[in-house]
């Protein structure tokens, strides 16, 4: 493993349990963290914990711990220090202060500056600061470019995916969803142990699950209003012809057993080793019902034509048709989506 693996993979994990404890300030969260940073305290872990041991996220999240403003306001300077020692190296913040005689000496001039912009970046309103983006106050752009080409360097490996997008969302004011960030934040330390490769498989495999649950929430809502609406519409408007209302009852009937299919594929992807094979088979029976859905849709678009030929459609008939075909068209697409989002999430376990 390389020496950025052994080093950043620990950065990364504190980085991590420091924004979920402080986002949801559970006991969940304090006791892994509390128990990782006395992890990567002691002295006989190899050559890349005790780098980690001196790290500056170290820093931070015994002073998130400890609550103590002393080592945070060691953290930011420094993180001041380090990127001022980049600044003073750089041709564009000589030929800065080239330009401006009468500053300070440059290395000095370069950490109060740092600190000043870190300041104002930690000055936002608390239900804003994750939300404003990081260095918007840099006298230029030499900060940012650092970081990137570091990061970049860096993290460069496949098993760093994730943490590249998860920084980003910071440095960019849009962080990744708390509730993802507090899952990657838990996973167990024997699974941590096993390096960046095998992390960023669970990550994934936890990114699919997240998904997949977002999306029966979605189509839940979804399944909730097109229940309704067929009956909102006979209420609204004239009584329907039979046709109309007998695929009305056959689509609300099929409703009801992607209600079915829902609670098995919640039940499923809950159980601590879900079965690809038994997700397929959720997957394929929610497809037939959104193809039996697809249909239904049609018998009404031929009821529709029909009656605008005939010219004998009142009004009530057109917007039943409308209604209904709306609200389960709407329907079938979130049906789609579930099943999409249940392929992915089975393609990142293990086969069985």
């Amino acid at each position: 493993m390389e020496l950025s693996e052994r080093y950043l993979l620990p950065i990364c994990r504190l980085l991590i349990l420091c924004s979920a404890h402080n986002h949801f300030q559970t006991e969940n969260t304090q006791e892994t963290l509390k128990k990782t940073v006395q992890d990567y305290s002691e002295t006989s872990l190899g050559f890349g914990r005790v780098l980690v041991r001196d790290s500056v996220p170290l820093l931070l999240a015994s002073g998130i711990l400890e609550q103590s403003s002393a080592k945070l306001w060691e953290v930011l300077e420094r993180v001041a220090v380090s990127f001022a020692t980049e600044a003073d190296q750089s041709e564009r913040w000589s030929n800065l202060l080239k330009a401006k005689p009468d500053m300070w000496h440059s290395y000095e001039f370069a950490v109060s500056q740092h600190a000043a912009i870190l300041l104002k970046d930690c000055k936002a309103a608390p239900d804003k600061l994750f939300k404003t983006p990081l260095w918007q106050n840099a006298l230029h752009s030499t900060d940012i470019e650092h970081h990137e080409v570091t990061f970049e360097k860096f993290l460069k490996q496949d098993g760093f995916v994730f943490w590249r997008e998860w920084y980003q969302g910071f440095l960019d004011g849009a962080p990744l969803d708390w509730e993802l960030q507090r899952r990657v934040a838990l996973i167990p330390d024997e699974d941590w142990n096993q390096g960046p490769e095998h992390i960023a498989k669970l990550i994934e495999q936890i990114r699919a699950k997240f998904a997949l649950e977002q999306e029966i929430v979605s189509l839940k809502e979804r399944l909730s209003k097109a229940v309704a609406a067929p009956e909102v519409v006979d209420r609204l408007h004239n009584q329907p012809p039979e046709p109309v209302e007998d695929i009305q009852a056959r689509m609300r009937r099929d409703v009801l057993l992607v209600w079915d299919q829902l609670a098995e594929l919640e039940e499923e992807i809950e159980k601590p080793e879900p079965s690809p094979s038994r997700l397929k088979k959720i997957a394929d029976a929610l497809l037939g019902l959104a193809k039996k859905v697809t249909a239904y849709c049609a018998e009404l678009g031929d009821i529709a034509a029909k009656k605008a030929a005939e010219q004998l459609g009142t009004t009530g008939t057109k917007y039943a048709i409308r209604g209904t075909a709306a609200y389960f068209t709407a329907e079938n697409e979130g049906v789609q989506a579930v099943v999409k989002a249940i392929w992915e999430y089975a393609k990142t376990l293990p086969p069985g």
